[in-house]
């Protein structure tokens, strides 16, 4: 059975960033990264699943003098994001979700089908609204993957 993270390789640690839609999961990568290579609102931005994964030697599609960020779509509509001079993605491929407890029944099935593949989990809340009890019952079922989770209070 093909995984979505097999779409960047086997070698690199991966990092799945889940939490419900608007938590600010693309804001926490960015400044993982240091840059803004994702889409941030107050609106739901992101509305499939993003790979990003380092690219040495990639061929500029954008350049902002440090990074070479390509973004292609791979299969089951997933984006990914190659990058090179982010020294963060050397080591590890970080993989944003949808978000779950949105309008969009598929982007927690989505999210879900992710998480046993994930080496670590970065679970992020928002402190504007922080553990609703749609986020205490995800935690709770992400906890039957027996994965090392990360809270991250946005």
């Amino acid at each position: 059975e093909h995984s979505q993270s097999d779409d960047v390789g086997p070698t690199t640690f991966s990092i799945v960033i889940a939490g419900e839609f608007n938590s600010g999961k693309s804001t926490v990568i960015n400044a993982l990264l240091g840059s803004k290579l994702l889409e941030m609102g107050a609106l739901p931005t992101t509305d499939e699943v993003t790979i990003l994964a380092n690219s040495a030697g990639a061929i500029a599609s954008g350049n902002d003098g440090d990074h070479v960020h390509v973004v292609e779509r791979a299969r089951g509509g997933v984006l990914l994001h190659r990058v090179s001079g982010v020294p963060l993605l050397e080591d590890l491929t970080l993989i944003d979700t949808p978000g779950t407890n949105a309008v969009v029944d598929n982007h927690t099935q989505r999210t879900m089908k992710l998480l046993p593949t994930a080496d670590l989990i970065l679970f992020v809340t928002s402190a504007d609204r922080p553990f609703p009890e749609s986020e205490r019952s995800l935690l709770r079922s992400i906890q039957d993957y027996r994965k090392n989770i990360v809270l991250i209070v946005n």
